[in-house]
């Protein structure tokens, strides 16, 4: 990409010449919902940006109201549809604006919109939940709705339409699917709710005939796209609940990122027959994924919080490379397969990478807030992604317009044989100031209460909070500081998040972006409850011993059960509290606890007497 340092004026007609106007939708989308397509594989057939000067060109950069998690989908005019935290839904434009071309209001902070939109075949409707419980549909002409429904619980998920068009499918956090149609809203089809919640979203098989719906007991589930039809009904067992919403290449083979760490790759056989294909783990301790991958010259590329972008053989899930960016990568990949090929990913580090199908860095561009949004593919090649910074970025190529005359070359030979040139200075100095940062909070607080993290730093800066506990588990918010450089961050302290010997949690605040990022870090400590409990280590392989740490009011009489996924109770000894209010039971992981590998456990603990209904839980992995 050449970097045009001429007129604004002359960046407008250059870009218009490459972007189609806005407000003819009427043609089959570019990029239809979350990771291009029903099957989500993230593939598109244009060519990416080259990124000539090593940046992406961000033709254009439009303010939301709310941050921006999911991906845009994109019409065939390349105007993207996109909804942010703050319950609002907007269409933008194609062809550079400040403003969207309209906004349509949910149901304000109520309606956070996390469900990336979805196109109808002929761009001329999108369809996207909320978490006010409604599944909406907007005519992309004008943003009026065209028809709305209830469906009594939050709606994260990208909405699915079916191969002909005529039905939308929709699950709710809840775990209800439904079948709608797309022209008027109305139940064709569900609620199918056999098994609880839904953790990701759904997928369909390239031929639009199975529907495959990963619920929160460690199963996916594949269905008649047309609804549930008597036992016809494929389970695939995963490693831990799915992470990750299932991606389908184009021989109609499933991948699943888990908790656990592990992405899993599925070949479904004939007449509802599962068959294996590899399950491996991401590298790094604890590492997991959350992005569903991209299919790219045989390789499944996906992201993780490692901060590496992987790239596995399809085949056989062997690592055929990593890129590493500079924080967590929760982005899915897109691969813009026209020309030599191109990935495109965000990464929590605030930058938009393009790589080549090698792994090779080919451009990145700064965001200045991080970017979980999966980037959106239009047909010219241009990238449409959203940021945490409320901000959505347009990049692509934009060609020198051919009008601009080479007459100014005499007046830049002296400029650039000059001393002048140290003019760069400035801009050196500017690039490498560190943003304010300090950070406040309570230095202790009890299970129950409530702990308030308090960022002051730039006004409207992007804020990465990071609470990490001693006994291996994390939780992460981000936030925006306000005009007056404020942003808070507040919780609920969670019980049994300490080890028997380390009550200290560490909190981490990353303040800006690239160079000028600021990180602080603080501890409080967590002190104790009517009743804890740990398990050290929380991974353990069969024949190797855990240790169950109880916490409560010296001489209390404390008991625990092991309580396995297929529902077998293992109950360990009792013991009594002794002078530092602990009990402390070894276990020995025996053969045939649990079937298969990194199944977790759960450890419930409570009081023999007294207290009768205070029962405290944890888990451990069995590998």
């Amino acid at each position: 990409m050449r970097r045009i340092l001429v007129a604004g004026a002359a960046v407008a007609l250059a870009v218009a010449a490459i972007a189609p106007r806005a407000g003819s939708a009427a043609s089959a989308p570019a990029w239809a919902t979350f990771h291009s397509d029903a099957s989500h594989d993230g593939i598109s057939s244009a060519t990416g940006p080259k990124g000539d000067n090593g940046k992406g060109d961000v033709i254009n950069k439009i303010q939301l109201a709310g941050s921006v998690e999911d991906s845009p989908a994109v019409d065939g005019s390349g105007n993207a549809y996109v909804g942010d935290d703050s319950g609002h839904f907007y269409a933008l434009s194609a062809t550079p604006s400040g403003a969207p071309l309209w906004t349509f209001p949910t149901s304000g902070a109520l309606g956070a919109i996390h469900s990336p939109p979805t196109l109808s075949q002929d761009s001329s409707l999108v369809f996207f939940g909320s978490d006010d419980g409604n599944v909406y549909a907007l005519n992309t002409k004008d943003g009026t709705k065209k028809w709305s429904v209830y469906l009594f619980s939050p709606i994260k998920m990208s909405p699915v339409l079916t191969r002909d068009g005529s039905t939308v499918i929709v699950a709710t956090q809840a775990g209800s699917v439904y079948g709608l149609s797309a022209s008027t809203g109305s139940t064709t089809w569900g609620p199918y709710n056999p098994s609880g919640a839904i953790p990701t979203g759904l997928a369909l098989s390239p031929d639009g005939g199975t529907l495959y719906i990963p619920f929160a007991n460690q199963q996916m589930y594949a269905i008649p796209s047309g609804g549930p039809q008597g036992n016809n009904t494929s389970v695939f067992y995963l490693s831990q609940d799915a992470t990750s919403t299932p991606s389908v290449d184009q021989n109609g083979n499933i991948y699943v990122a888990t908790k656990a760490g592990y992405m899993n790759s599925f070949n479904p056989g004939g007449n509802g027959a599962v068959r294996t294909g590899w399950t491996n783990k991401i590298n790094g301790s604890g590492a997991f994924s959350v992005a569903s991958p991209a299919f790219a010259a045989g390789l499944a590329i996906f992201g993780a919080s490692d901060g590496y972008i992987h790239a596995w053989n399809q085949s056989t899930g062997d690592q055929s490379w990593q890129f590493q960016t500079g924080a967590a990568v929760g982005s899915s990949a897109a691969f813009a397969s026209g020309g030599s090929g191109e990935i495109v990913v965000g990464s929590d580090d605030g930058y938009v990478y393009g790589l080549t199908v090698s792994g090779a860095l080919i451009w990145k561009t700064s965001t200045g807030a991080g970017v979980e949004s999966s980037p959106a593919v239009a047909s010219d090649g241009s990238i449409w992604v959203g940021t945490m910074g409320a901000q959505v970025y347009h990049i692509a190529d934009i060609a020198l317009p051919p009008t601009i005359p080479s007459t100014p070359l005499p007046t830049a030979t002296p400029l650039a044989s000059s001393t002048p040139t140290a003019t760069s200075t400035p801009t050196a100095t500017a690039t490498s100031a560190i943003v304010a940062l300090t950070v406040s909070l309570d230095a202790q607080v009890k299970p129950g209460n409530k702990q308030t993290i308090t960022v002051t730093s730039a006004p409207n800066t992007a804020v990465v909070i990071r609470v990490d506990y001693p006994n291996g588990d994390h939780q992460t918010g981000r936030r925006t500081t306000d005009a007056s450089g404020k942003a808070t961050y507040s919780y609920t302290q969670s019980d049994n998040k300490v080890k028997h010997n380390n009550a200290t949690a560490t909190v981490t605040v990353k303040a800006g972006s690239g160079a000028s990022q600021n990180t602080k870090t603080s501890t409080y400590k967590i002190l104790w409850g009517t009743l804890d409990v740990s398990a050290e280590p929380r991974t353990v392989a069969v024949g190797k011993t855990v240790e169950i740490f109880m916490h409560a009011k010296s001489g209390s009489m404390l008991e625990a059960f092991i309580t396995t996924p297929a529902g077998r109770i293992v109950r360990l000894p009792a013991g009594t509290a002794g002078a530092k209010g602990f009990v402390s039971i070894k276990y020995k992981v025996p053969k045939g606890l649990v079937s298969g590998h990194n199944v977790q456990v759960t450890v419930l603990a409570k009081f023999v007497s007294g207290h009768p209904s205070v029962t405290e839980k944890t888990t451990f992995t069995i590998t």
